[in-house]
């Protein structure tokens, strides 16, 4: 067998001549099969050979000729030979994560399980384990003979080939941290090799290159106990039995989105445990697998798999990424592509104070979609034009743009006037939640409780007869805290109203200073959020507590202590937040501001933000947290409620 000794250089780029997954073509003829036989008899051939043979799930007909070489002569022999003759070829570990064809696959199925391809050889310090081999078995080897460090990988079903090609993982551990070095053949039967840390390692990806048949890794061995290394393989196969299906699979269907949001989850949450196509069902145990009943077809694991994937984008906006292989290429690539990942285009920065907020928030949604499949592009713009280059090909907008033009209605008029769909409010609605007053006046229409207010025009310098000490100012067009100052003292007062000028309204707000919590309420498309308690280190929640904790840390409560503020009351802010979200004509996401007075227990609504924040500490995030709706999966249910207008 070929071994790791040495590193030669990847070579990606090659292209095989090899058409991988074409059926129903009759290239392997009976007096082809027959002549394969005759030219290579060193190779051990079945012929017919049914798919319930071949994988865990056992579905489809049939493979025409199943070829396990015995050496690396052999193989190779058998490569350039497919290469030059264009006869398809599929190799195979143990079939776990594989689904057969409903037509007699015409081609030839590569198994390495025989002689070195299948053993497990233990020097010193390293191990050279054949392709064909499983993780199981060289836990236990290497347990039996004092050396340990593979226990978590034992209850991955697959072979060595297959999970350095797929980086399988389990418990933390991957094939990318056991690996020294990885060998194998190109589909023209040329040896490859190359050495772990030169390959480009992913969640259940790796670098390998599509035509490289792996045929052997090298591995570093680590002292233990036997007895410890075998308590821990138990360990690891008890727990995986508990979850898994007993039935016929093909193990995980789909990969999970990102690094702690699991696919079984998301499919669980979209209703589709139970769900079946012919004999193909998702299992009530698992949902991320698939189960064979007995008579299922490849055709019924097809369109039950993307049945299920769109449920998933349906419920939560998350596209998945097939885990299971298809021998047919077509439907591989069917379930990849279908349906089809929307192009968005991402807005963010403009000019106002909260540039760089809008920026933060706008990297964590661009990673967000990203990691939920959909294609994104960025643009940072600093006025509110639209060009044609900017939206080629783009199917929905998403500002992440704070204040100023992007929350103003500026924006989103020109993305109406466009007749692109958009994430968040109409420009109607933005024009009014942007402005404190007018959403003050909606507040006293509407029956929503706010406190008691006066305005005055920009250059004013006389205190409000209305109002006493202490006193709030704001610039009614301003967010994340600009221009907002607390008068306890007149001596503060044109100070105030300096920081507070300047305003696009020529107006300024002065509102009554209300003693109590600090409280925010997220609506996500008419669904009310849990109530966020904000406790600041200073007097009041401004742009150091939300961003840069100069101050100290921010603590927030989501939901609320119910012995700080009872059940009852929390929801009776609820429901004004939701109705002052309806009122202003809010779509989409929302976040509405309020103080709850300490005496009385009394809300006070203040605003609303039609575009919150989506850093890693705003509010609006997490708020949908506390309902099971993780940042990706909010990023990704903004973008289809846009998709369906």
């Amino acid at each position: 067998m070929i071994l790791p000794k040495f590193t030669i250089s990847n070579n990606p780029s090659f292209t095989p001549k090899i058409k991988i997954g074409f059926l129903m073509m009759n290239i392997l003829s009976e007096s082809t099969i027959k002549a394969i036989e005759d030219k290579f008899k060193t190779i051990k051939f079945h012929k017919n050979i049914p798919w319930s043979r071949l994988t865990t799930i056992g579905i489809g007909s049939y493979a025409k000729l199943v070829a396990e070489p015995s050496d690396d002569v052999s193989l190779s022999e058998l490569l350039k030979f497919c290469h030059k003759e264009e006869i398809p070829i599929f190799s195979i570990g143990s079939g776990s994560n594989t689904i057969g064809t409903d037509a007699p696959y015409d081609g030839i199925i590569l198994r390495l399980k025989n002689n070195d391809f299948s053993k497990i050889k233990l020097g010193d310090v390293q191990a050279t384990v054949g392709a064909g081999a499983t993780l199981y078995e060289l836990a236990v080897k290497c347990a039996d003979f004092g050396f340990g460090g593979f226990a978590k990988l034992a209850g991955i079903p697959g072979t060595i080939g297959g999970s350095i090609r797929t980086n399988a993982g389990r418990l933390g551990m991957t094939m990318a941290d056991i690996a020294l070095d990885v060998a194998g053949f190109t589909l023209d039967g040329e040896p490859w090799i190359s050495q772990g840390k030169d390959i480009q390692w992913s969640y259940r990806h790796s670098s390998v290159p599509e035509n490289v048949v792996i045929t052997a890794m090298i591995v570093k061995l680590f002292k233990s106990e036997k007895s410890v290394e075998l308590s821990l393989i138990n360990e690891c196969l008890s727990s995986r039995s508990k979850f898994y299906p007993k039935e016929r699979n093909a193990g995980c269907i789909f990969k999970n989105p990102a690094s702690g949001h699991v696919a079984g989850k998301l499919l669980d949450i979209s209703g589709c445990k139970g769900l079946a196509k012919g004999g193909a069902k998702v299992s009530d145990i698992h949902a991320n697998f698939i189960i064979n009943t007995g008579s299922s077809s490849e055709r019924d694991i097809l369109e039950l798999a993307l049945e299920v994937k769109s449920k998933v984008i349906e419920k939560t906006g998350i596209y998945l990424s097939p885990e299971v292989i298809f021998v047919d290429s077509k439907n591989k690539e069917r379930l990849a592509m279908e349906p089809r990942k929307l192009n968005i285009l991402l807005l963010k920065g403009g000019n106002s104070h909260e540039r760089p907020v809008s920026l933060e928030s706008a990297a964590g949604v661009s990673k967000a979609l990203k990691e939920a499949g959909y294609n994104v592009v960025e643009y940072d713009i600093s006025e509110p034009v639209i060009t044609e280059k900017m939206v080629t090909n783009i199917d929905i907008v998403f500002p992440v743009l704070h204040g100023g033009f992007g929350e103003n209605g500026q924006l989103q008029q020109v993305l109406e006037g466009k007749g692109l769909k958009f994430v968040g409010s109409g420009s109607e609605a933005s024009r009014i939640i942007i402005d404190k007053i007018k959403t003050k006046k909606i507040f006293v229409d509407n029956g929503v409780p706010t406190s008691k207010y006066e305005i005055l025009k920009d250059g004013d310098k006389a205190f409000p007869a209305s109002l006493k000490l202490p006193v709030v100012v704001k610039a009614p067009n301003e967010g994340s805290t600009f221009g907002i100052s607390i008068v306890k003292d007149m001596s503060e007062w044109d100070k105030a109203l300096e920081n507070a000028s300047g305003d696009v309204s020529g107006m300024i707000l002065v509102e009554e200073f209300i003693k109590g919590y600090e409280l925010t309420v997220g609506v996500l498309n008419g669904q009310v959020l849990p109530i966020v308690h904000i406790q600041p280190p200073c007097d009041f929640y401004d742009f150091d507590a939300k961003y840069t904790h100069q101050q100290g840390e921010t603590i927030y409560n989501c939901p609320p202590d119910s012995k700080v503020i009872p059940e009852a009351i929390q929801k009776e802010i609820q429901s004004y937040a939701l109705k002052a979200y309806q009122a202003t004509g809010a779509r989409d996401m929302s976040r509405v501001d309020a103080i709850l007075s300490k005496d009385e227990l009394k809300p006070y609504f203040l605003e609303l933000n039609s575009i919150p924040g989506f850093t890693s500490s705003s509010l609006l995030p997490k708020a949908a947290a506390a309902v099971g709706i993780p940042y990706i999966q909010l990023c990704s249910m903004l973008v289809q409620l846009a998709a369906k207008r």
